[in-house]
């Protein structure tokens, strides 16, 4: 039987994000063994001191499956990075909302219930070379996407190891990249 990498958040609403995987999990069993490190590693590590050992983990898993199917309205930092894993091993991506609805790219434009984050994740994977690009900001959009902007050093976020929102400074960057 094929694995298939379950990717979905975990922080934020803990309870309720254990809630989905298991959800997730259950229902996509059926297509093949369903790989959520988030649900089985969190069982044993300690996600303040132990986060780093189990992405790494997690990552090893991913290497193991088929398929990646990712579940969320909104992408965080951990998604980003096994999403970026899973490109980087041409693994296939799946993408569906947090209700298990799978998520059209061609209607992505008018999708206003997933966040701008997880568009562009979307974007970036499904068209990586942007030839048919869709501005995740739809009708807000100044078309400043459509040219590349001019890299300033200033630019750059400062990211110290200390700061704990410094995920979302990279995740801003990240995304805010033409905007």
């Amino acid at each position: 039987m094929d694995k298939i990498f379950i990717c979905s958040p975990y922080r934020g609403d803990v309870k309720k994000n254990i809630e989905n995987v298991k959800r997730y999990c259950n229902y996509f069993s059926y297509e093949g063994i369903p790989i959520a490190p988030h649900l089985y590693f969190t069982q044993f590590l300690d996600e303040k001191y132990d986060r780093y050992k189990g992405m790494r983990w997690g990552k090893a898993l991913l290497a193991e499956c088929k398929e990646m199917y990712v579940f969320a309205d909104e992408v965080t930092e951990g998604m980003i990075e096994e999403i970026q894993e899973a490109r980087k091993l041409h693994i296939p991506i799946k993408f569906y909302n947090s209700d298990m609805e799978e998520i059209n790219y061609d209607a992505l434009i008018i999708n206003d219930r997933i966040g701008v984050g997880y568009k562009q994740i979307i974007e970036e994977t499904i068209n990586p070379d942007g030839g048919k690009h869709i501005c995740p900001y739809a009708g807000k959009c100044s078309k400043s996407c459509a040219k590349e902007p001019e890299k300033k050093e200033s630019d750059k976020p400062v990211v110290t190891e200390n700061d704990e929102n410094d995920w979302r400074a990279r995740l801003l960057a990240h995304f805010n990249r033409g905007h």
